[in-house]
């Protein structure tokens, strides 16, 4: 993965702001898994609509809306017709205090999706940066330096964050980090302080709890493949490791059937 980072320089105060590769986001499923970032999310709908459930505001964002959720703050999207929504991500290490969001020029937002889609032509990342200072006019000013890094660590952070619901092993994260698996799991153990079987568990068992204090009306079944386990046997198994004291909608839940 790539990383693109530039810097915005409001009253002679330097903000980064992170642009994964690729920058498009297009959904194939009707909603993404609950989620949080150590910066904070900008969300830019270039065409269709969504819902953006965050824990502190729910924002129905679309074309030309921009939404940005704190660092911290769990949320996930929402998207009745993936084939028809186009939006995209980016990340800046500023402090919100909320998730806001605003209407901007569609037609610039859709002129900044052309140069995204454009940019592995042409490279010209100061166009992006340059639009984004402009949609962010209310609190950056000018677009000074652009500089292309790659932060393993933040790339492990984001592959769990990301894709903990999926089926993922140590290989994809190396495939990622362009390593082997071996360097890989050093790195995971060196960064996250544990195995890559331990985070990804633990990112999926903080992920159960909070969808099960969101949302009363998911079952443990429904909450088991939204958090990445294909049984609900091996998910209950793993809550079970995960959790000493167990909530009482957890103990009124029927046992597996003993399937692997």
């Amino acid at each position: 993965m790539d990383i693109y980072q530039f810097y915005l320089d409001p009253e002679r105060k330097r903000i980064a702001v992170f642009m994964h590769d690729p920058f498009s986001k297009y959904k194939s499923t009707r909603s993404s898994a609950l989620h949080t970032h150590d910066y904070a999310e900008m969300h830019l709908t270039e065409m269709g609509e969504c819902k953006i459930l965050a824990a502190d505001k729910t924002v129905h964002s679309v074309a030309g809306t921009l939404t940005v959720s704190p660092a911290g703050t769990v949320h996930r999207l929402c998207v009745d017709d993936p084939d028809a929504f186009v939006h995209h991500v980016f990340m800046i290490d500023y402090e919100f205090s909320a998730t806001l969001s605003k209407m901007l020029d569609v037609n610039l937002v859709k002129e900044l999706g052309e140069q995204i889609r454009a940019y592995r032509k042409n490279s010209d990342f100061g166009i992006i940066a340059s639009y984004i200072s402009f949609f962010l006019k209310d609190m950056v000013k000018r677009h000074v330096e652009l500089l292309r890094v790659f932060d393993r660590r933040f790339v492990i952070h984001e592959f769990f964050t990301n894709r903990y619901h999926t089926s993922v092993s140590v290989s994809d994260l190396a495939t990622a980090l362009a390593l082997s698996e071996k360097q890989t799991a050093r790195l995971v153990k060196s960064y996250m302080g544990d195995s890559f079987s331990r985070v990804i568990t633990d990112y999926r068992m903080r992920a159960a709890r909070l969808l099960m204090e969101m949302d009363a009306s998911l079952t443990l079944t429904d909450i088991s493949s939204m958090v990445g386990y294909s049984s609900y046997s091996g998910f209950w198994k793993a809550f079970k490791r995960c959790n000493d004291n167990l909530a009482d909608r957890s103990q009124k839940a029927p046992l597996p059937s003993g399937e692997n």
